[in-house]
């Protein structure tokens, strides 16, 4: 059975491959310009406008200081893909029975494939939520290690699962409910650890103590960097005031938002099987 897993892990992977030779989408090309111009000293928001947070801009600087050919953005979707499914497989043999990590990666390589997610008839690659699933991932792993952990590794180990989490809200804001998601999984992880919940929950406050810690380094870090340069006022403005004003444009009302709910998992199906699963 391991053989056949790996089997179908690869053949999962070649079917992807096609995609490095597919053109980017607006989104991917405008993060590549934007990349593009910070390599050459500009500044996000003020000198090059969108309005997602900076850290998929600094990922296409990273990328495109790497080569100048667009092929390395589909390349480094087709990378965080599998190295985010050697992470579920690891996070899914520490957690579930016999083959919940196989599953688990074999299903996300799957569903991943860009092929079910087009828009416009491109398929999308390298969004934020790509390398927000890998940091996620790694984060949980670390936590889980965490709590396994001795002494002496468990603030190291929770700081940088932190640390991840904050790298997952620089690429969206909304990816920070992962402390949420992280937070509800090591009350889980530590059920038989403690015999009541407030037990559990004072037996984990030096590991929440250090994954805040390290999430709020990173964000202040990244809030740092824009206060310096002058840029603190653009990034609001288009990271947080444009999206509220965007959001106000999309819904009609408060029981819009409701609908919403009811309809997405269909309409996402049609272009992200990755988002109706879940």
């Amino acid at each position: 059975m391991r053989w056949v897993f790996w089997a179908v892990f690869a053949l999962l992977v070649a079917l992807r491959v096609p995609s490095l030779q597919q053109p980017s989408g607006a989104d991917q090309a405008l993060y590549a310009y934007v990349g593009q111009r910070i390599l050459h000293g500009e500044l996000p928001y003020r000198d090059a406008w969108d309005q997602k947070p900076p850290g998929i801009h600094a990922t296409y600087a990273l990328l495109y200081a790497i080569t100048n050919d667009d092929r390395v953005v589909p390349a480094a979707d087709l990378a965080v893909a599998i190295a985010t499914a050697l992470l579920l497989l690891v996070l899914g043999r520490r957690l579930g029975p016999p083959g919940a990590g196989e599953i688990a990666a074999l299903v996300f390589l799957f569903l991943g494939d860009p092929a079910w997610g087009r828009l416009g008839g491109v398929r999308a690659r390298a969004q934020c939520e790509v390398f927000i699933g890998l940091v996620s991932t790694a984060g949980l792993l670390l936590l889980h290690r965490a709590l396994d952990a001795g002494a002496r590794r468990v603030q190291a180990l929770a700081f940088a699962a932190g640390a991840l989490f904050g790298c997952a809200f620089v690429y969206k804001y909304n990816a920070g409910a992962v402390l949420i998601a992280a937070m509800l999984a090591a009350l889980w992880w530590r059920r038989e650890a403690a015999p009541g919940f407030v037990a559990r929950v004072r037996g984990l406050l030096p590991v929440g103590v250090a994954v805040a810690s390290g999430f709020v380094t990173v964000v202040a870090t990244m809030l740092a960097i824009f206060a310096a340069t002058g840029t603190f006022d653009d990034l609001y403005n288009a990271t947080i005031s444009y999206n509220v004003f965007y959001s106000g444009e999309t819904y009609s009302g408060r029981f819009a938002m409701l609908g919403y709910l009811l309809r997405f998992p269909i309409e996402r199906a049609r272009v992200d099987g990755l988002w109706f699963v879940g």
